[in-house]
């Protein structure tokens, strides 16, 4: 008698509080569901905002990336430690027509200090060997993706006796008879051509020219010659006829 009224006061506790739950239900599910769509939310909001993060920053290694494999960084004559020339001679009829591009017949360097010595030693095998007023070349390009001061845009060179007062010679550090130069010596020598013409310091109209072209004796950097056939300007021809 007694557990069953205890079993029926059960009852008559529990299912209202059981009635009441079930009648919130939708309510809790209505909850649930802007839940689930907030997070749904948040997650694309965040996966967004990384994959704008992400294009940003590929972006600028890409913009640095060409930054740093074809920059113009030029080095003046006093870092070098380049003597005073003995004298000058200015180009008669600027800007200059033609380009040649030479080997120094070197050593390669490929940071600044080794390129720096072998330049100042050159200068002085040109000088004291060979009696020239300078180095003789315009511009030397270094292994380091640098380019070194010579005699300048407006100095008449001292490299190919038919050409020196119409030329720009600009000479990539090292021997390149049998071996190419690195990537980073071309382009900066390409950079300083485009430079050049630009600036107005070079004809626009300028003809490409390798060392074997202006000379009856100098075979040498066969492999420097073969590259710079593809490059733009250069013109098929020898001696007289360039």
């Amino acid at each position: 008698m007694n557990n069953k009224r205890f079993s029926d006061n059960l009852k008559e506790d529990t299912w209202p509080l059981l009635e009441g739950n079930y009648r919130q239900w939708p309510r809790i599910k209505i909850k649930l569901a802007e839940l689930c769509v907030l997070l749904t939310c948040v997650i694309i909001v965040t996966g967004f905002i990384g994959f704008l993060a992400y294009i940003d920053i590929h972006a600028s290694l890409s913009r640095r990336e060409v930054v740093l494999h074809t920059p113009y960084r030029y080095v003046q004559r006093s870092l070098w430690l380049a003597r005073d020339p003995r004298g000058k001679v200015a180009l008669p009829h600027p800007p200059p027509t033609h380009v040649i591009i030479f080997q120094t017949g070197t050593k390669t360097c490929n940071n600044t200090t080794e390129c720096c010595q072998i330049l100042h030693d050159l200068q002085a095998v040109h000088m004291d060997q060979y009696n020239f007023t300078d180095i003789a070349f315009n511009f030397m390009v270094g292994g380091d993706g640098k380019v070194y001061e010579g005699r300048g845009w407006s100095v008449q060179g001292e490299f190919a006796e038919h050409f020196d007062d119409k030329s720009l010679g600009i000479a990539l550090i090292g021997t390149f008879d049998e071996t190419a130069p690195p990537d980073i010596q071309l382009n900066e020598a390409k950079e300083l051509i485009i430079k050049s013409f630009k600036s107005g310091k070079l004809s626009s109209h300028y003809t490409l020219l390798g060392n074997r072209q202006v000379s009856e004796t100098d075979k040498s950097s066969q492999e420097l010659y073969d590259i710079i056939r593809s490059w733009a300007h250069w013109k098929h021809c020898y001696m007289t006829s360039c």
